[in-house]
């Protein structure tokens, strides 16, 4: 690629794009931060000499314990630090600035991968874009858990693989490597294998039954004579194997009160422990990762700015890039029916098309890293769904390239409207991402659409739902519009959720005032020891008419302001005047 290449700085952009959002102020967080109690606790016993039991495989161990090992050593050569005494006492860079690096190289990996199923580069550097920005991928890699590093020996191991079944055998002796690395950090990295199987069977498929597609070409002749059950025996099972029972040598070694078998029977008891929805507070189902429908609160700080007294939060919330999953999770839907088409055509026509190779790797990776999870029985979080949304993102890609490249105006647009609003909802989102401090929001509110059909469905349980996220997750007071003030508040405060207001349609004509004036000031009234806020005032009247309207409810907490009128606004500023007793929000 020559340096004045257009891919070049495309591909440059990305790659600071990936290390600036991953190490970018990752000093000003104190630690350790959600699961970094344990990982990088875990590693310092290995320094200080500590027996302990974990319940994965000990590789993200082994680099905690190396990462921290390398910070100290560098710290002590400059005078900066000591020997740790305990895990409290490290600075938190220690052991997160090689979380940060490995998940800033997940885009190359990446684009690697996707150039050696199609050599596009739009399509690889697209890929590789969405890994880079997705908020999921970003937030773990700032945090120290054991994520980033299954999917840096995942993706390795896809790399491996792919560069294999374009005709490099000795690329099935890295991919043996790296797929027992990939074990060895957590189980569930299983799925790169269970992909990969599954290919290799489907690769077995084309070459016994479909010997013409050899001769085409469509499967390399020279591929197709490598492909046989010893390979896999070899590459996929036995090779592996030893480099995962190898890789916890040193901590059988080292936790001596259980044996290799002992170890692993104690790891499987605890997984079945950790049965049911109910066992961790984020707890999600595999159905709801790609909707979003579970993120993880991994960080949350509220303090006063002395001088100011402004009031601000630090937030970080593991979440994907909405725009991006959604998007992604369609282009998997759509391409799973262009494979469905494809294999028509093989089995009626006897034809097997180019993208029928490249659609079976991406959905292969996509359902081997998700539908697993379907029959697992403990807790799962939305961070299982990462090693599948990187071939969502591959299945994004390739349709989002193919549009670029169109001469049709209409699909080139559609594509870069995708882009924008993956872009907005990047840039939307990335404080919370990145954990940068904002000023802190007081209240979230239920829209009125949403709530009165809540309360039309007689589901009173999902206005409690909402309360509950919204106070103990966000640290925010619940708000409820509405078109009916008495149902609502009924439902609300009779269920005792007190610290919540509700903002109503009230004004002179009646226009979506419900039941009627004269309930809803009964209702106020009842509740005066609630927050109450009056909405839509001008309906029919004006100012004047408006604060005698405002006066009949002394109760009321506040009034809401809103306008898209000239005369409106004007009428606002009046009323603003004249009622001075009043709290008024606009």
């Amino acid at each position: 690629m020559k340096l004045t290449s257009k891919y070049f700085w495309c591909f440059a952009l990305i790659t600071f794009l990936s290390f600036s959002l991953r190490f970018e102020g990752l000093w000003t967080l104190e630690g350790p931060i959600f699961d970094e109690i344990f990982y990088p606790q875990y590693g310092l016993n290995y320094l200080q000499n500590q027996e302990f039991f974990y319940p994965h495989p000990p590789l993200a161990n082994y680099l905690y314990s190396t990462s921290i090992w390398i910070y100290m050593t560098v710290s002590s050569f400059f005078g900066l630090a000591g020997t740790p005494v305990d895990f409290e006492s490290i600075n938190p860079m220690s052991y997160r600035w090689i979380n940060a690096l490995i998940g800033s190289l997940l885009f190359a990996l990446t684009y690697r991968i996707a150039i050696a199923i199609y050599n596009n580069r739009v399509f690889a550097l697209l890929a590789s874009f969405f890994v880079a920005i997705d908020g999921a991928m970003i937030v773990d890699s700032r945090i120290a858990t054991a994520n980033m590093f299954l999917l840096f020996f995942g993706l390795c191991s896809m790399v491996a693989f792919s560069s294999y079944i374009k005709n490099n055998q000795k690329n099935l002796i890295y991919f043996s490597f790296f797929i027992g690395l990939t074990a060895s950090v957590k189980w569930n990295g299983l799925g790169f294998f269970l992909m990969a199987s599954s290919y290799y069977f489907l690769l077995l498929l084309v070459k016994y039954f479909d010997k013409k597609s050899v001769n085409k070409n469509t499967l390399n002749s020279e591929l197709a004579e490598n492909i046989s059950p010893l390979n896999y025996s070899l590459y996929f099972l036995v090779l592996p194997i030893l480099i995962y029972i190898i890789v916890f040598i040193p901590d059988v070694l080292f936790n001596t009160q259980f044996s290799f078998i002992e170890k692993h029977q104690q790891m499987m008891g605890y997984h079945q422990t950790m049965v049911g929805e109910n066992e961790h507070p984020y707890c999600s189902s595999w159905y709801t990762w790609p909707l979003m429908l579970r993120p993880i609160a991994y960080f949350f700080e509220s303090y006063t700015i002395a001088d100011t007294g402004i009031s601000m939060i630090r937030n970080i919330h593991l979440f994907p890039n909405p725009a991006l999953s959604l998007f992604s999770l369609l282009s998997v839907i759509i391409m799973t029916i262009s494979w469905i088409r494809l294999c028509f055509n093989w089995m009626n026509k006897n034809i097997i098309e180019k993208e029928f190779f490249i659609f079976s790797f991406i959905l292969l990776g996509y359902f081997c890293n998700l539908l697993p999870w379907v029959i697992v029985e403990r807790c799962t979080f939305i961070y299982h769904y990462q090693p599948s949304a990187i071939f969502g993102f591959l299945a994004l890609a390739w349709y989002l390239g193919k549009w670029l490249e169109q001469q049709e105006l209409s699909k080139r647009i559609a594509s870069w409207l995708v882009l924008l609003f993956i872009l907005v909802a990047f840039l939307y989102w990335l404080p919370i991402q990145l954990g940068i401090p904002m000023e802190n929001v007081r209240s979230i509110g239920l829209l009125n659409i949403a709530t009165d059909f809540i309360l039309g469905s007689n589901r009173g349980d999902l206005l409690h739902d909402f309360y509950h996220v919204v106070t103990e997750e966000f640290h925010c007071q619940p708000m409820f519009y509405t078109m009916n003030f008495k149902k609502l508040a009924d439902t609300l405060w009779g269920m005792d959720l007190l610290n919540c207001g509700i903002i109503f349609n009230y004004n002179k004509s009646a226009f979506r005032t419900n039941p009627t004036l004269d309930d809803v000031r009964a209702s106020v009234e009842f509740y005066k020891d609630r927050q109450t806020i009056a909405m839509s005032l001008f309906s029919g009247s004006h100012a004047d008419e408006v604060a005698d309207l405002l006066s009949q409810m002394p109760s009321l907490s506040g009034a809401l302001f809103g306008s898209s009128r000239k005369v409106n606004i004007n009428s606002n500023f009046v009323l603003l005047k004249s009622t001075k007793h009043k709290d008024c929000v606009s």
